[in-house]
């Protein structure tokens, strides 16, 4: 078996609870996550240290046939559902599992996810949600936000919003300007000959925007929020008008979090144009209406298929819409820990403390003890000592 990416954080705070805390094995678990080695790593450790039985279901998009096969082969309840499938797969094992499917010895029900899935089948079932669901944690912005629309029922406990969240966005950022920078040299082009347009300039934008920097490109950013824009300015990025960019961009990427180009802004898109996802699901970009009005479409490289539009244009979609960074690793191990060891502690204040409804996070104390654990054992640079 292929040796997982150790989490010597996460396995440290599932110790400490295993001596001192609520079993998190009294609970039945479902996990949406990105199946990737961290994501197998840590499902092994939390079976390894709480003997939970999870539910674990796959992101089509993120998830890697071999973690998946591994994990099947392992004894683990686990399956990839079509991504369009995915929302109804989950209401259906939420109503399963509430409506009597959990066993008759389980404390209730415990969600993990990276995107806010349960959330639309929590606000339409509040009443059964509040009585068998304990509480999820939530990963995502996207998720956070999806779950702050639908005034949960259940607790929810997010770290999106975590300082230590924030140590992701350099490396997400790297490898989606990795990414951006394979899919130029797949089409015969050069990155530094490239006009990119970065539309969000959130943490995650502003790393990307950063990545591409360095390996060369001409960067452009925009942001609807004009103290974002201010950010970006102070810190020596160029910042434009959206419509103008977007019609000399030779690629842009979407960083918003929502739909940052609409089907009115296809025509003014430049012909060639690369547009490739750093975001969430398939949001950024208008793919239906893309498949809808175009004349032709064809595969051109491994990631990228060509459009051509009734107006003469050709417009080149990345990895199908879908997030570029999950194509590889987006994380290191050490910033994978980091993240995981802050969903066990997130889970355990679920489980210890008796949480109202609604939107909840991790105290400064605690993300000031995590923060100090991951030095004493990563050291400053975050690399194994």
């Amino acid at each position: 078996m292929k040796q997982a990416p150790a989490l010597r954080l996460t396995e440290m705070a599932l110790m400490e609870r295993s001596r001192t805390g609520r079993r998190f094995a009294v609970y039945r678990m479902l996990i949406i996550q990105h199946l990737l080695e961290d994501t197998e790593e840590f499902i092994r450790l939390l079976n390894r240290y709480e003997g939970t039985p999870a539910h674990v279901l796959g992101i089509a998009y993120s998830s890697r046939s071999d973690v998946y096969a591994r994990l099947k082969s392992s004894g683990i309840s686990v399956e990839v559902p079509l991504f369009a499938e995915l929302p109804k797969v989950v209401a259906g094992w939420l109503t399963m599992a509430c409506e009597g499917g959990v066993s008759p010895e389980s404390s209730g029900i415990l969600i993990h996810e990276v995107g806010g899935y349960c959330a639309n089948w929590i606000a339409q079932n509040t009443d059964l949600a509040a009585k068998r669901i304990v509480g999820v944690v939530e990963e995502t912005r996207q998720g956070l936000w999806r779950y702050m629309d639908a005034r949960p029922s259940v607790p929810v406990l997010q770290i999106a919003n975590s300082k230590l969240k924030t140590a992701e966005h350099r490396y997400v950022g790297e490898s989606v300007a990795l990414g951006v920078q394979s899919d130029l040299e797949a089409l015969g082009r050069n990155i530094r000959d490239a006009r990119i347009l970065v539309l969000g300039f959130g943490g995650v934008g502003s790393g990307v925007a950063r990545q591409l920097v360095l390996l060369g490109a001409k960067v452009t950013c925009f942001d609807c929020d004009a103290a974002r824009m201010l950010e970006a300015h102070v810190l020596d990025f160029r910042i434009g008008n959206r419509e103008r960019e977007m019609s000399i961009a030779d690629v842009i990427v979407g960083a918003s979090g929502t739909q940052s180009i609409n089907r009115s802004d296809l025509r003014l898109l430049k012909d060639g144009v690369l547009l490739v996802s750093a975001s969430s699901r398939d949001i950024e970009f208008p793919v239906e209406e893309l498949s809808g009005i175009c004349d032709e479409c064809a595969k051109i490289t491994h990631y990228v298929v060509e459009y051509r539009m009734p107006w003469s244009k050709r417009i080149n979609l990345s990895t199908e819409g879908f997030p570029i960074n999950f194509r590889e690793r987006s994380l290191p191990p050490p910033i994978a820990d980091l993240i995981f060891s802050q969903v066990v502690h997130a889970m355990g204040k679920l489980v210890d403390e008796e949480l109202p409804p609604g939107i909840h996070s991790l105290m400064d104390r605690d993300v000031s003890r995590i923060a100090k654990q991951w030095l004493e054992i990563y050291g400053a640079t975050g690399q194994e000592p």
